[in-house]
């Protein structure tokens, strides 16, 4: 890559393969959780990405468009993972355990990237690509909380942001 703006084309592509992906995931993570509570949260988490990738879409529209298509390997690594999950049978407080730490991990990953992505548009002066990737980032880290939540147990400890 030549161009900072390249860099950042290549990473909200990326960006949006991987919350593609992630859109298909959550229901079926929360099919297979055992508790209404992390369910739900799945449930939450699951819309927040829909607004993330809606922001994504504007963001797309003020930049170049890219050359091919990005493939986000390692939420597709991560996701891959997460499937021998969602066949596991055992212990239900165990396979949510083991379901809220695949969630985690999704969840972390979207946080390197979002940051990534933001400090490229901050460098090139794009405040609107800044204000969309930071109200993202802030659903993220909610939707990290929330999950934390769920799987303690504390449904009133859930925060609003990630279910908007």
């Amino acid at each position: 890559m030549h161009h900072w703006d390249e860099l950042l084309v290549y990473d909200i592509q990326e960006l949006q393969d991987a919350e593609m992906r992630l859109l298909e995931v959550w229901p079926r993570m929360a099919d297979r959780a055992t508790t209404l509570c992390l369910k739900e949260a799945f449930g939450r988490v699951g819309d927040a990405t829909e607004r993330q990738i809606a922001r994504l879409e504007q963001m797309a529209q003020w930049l170049p468009a890219p050359p091919d298509e990005v493939i986000c390997k390692g939420m597709k690594g991560l996701i891959i993972e997460a499937g021998n999950l969602l066949a596991a049978q055992g212990d239900p407080e165990v396979l949510d355990a083991a379901l809220v730490g695949a969630a985690r991990k999704f969840e972390h990953y979207g946080l390197a990237a979002y940051y990534t992505a933001r400090q490229l548009a901050q460098k090139m002066q794009l405040a609107p690509i800044v204000d969309l990737l930071e109200q993202s980032l802030a659903e993220i880290i909610a939707a990290h909380d929330n999950l934390a939540a769920a799987a303690e147990g504390r449904p009133d400890s859930l925060h609003g942001v990630a279910g908007g």
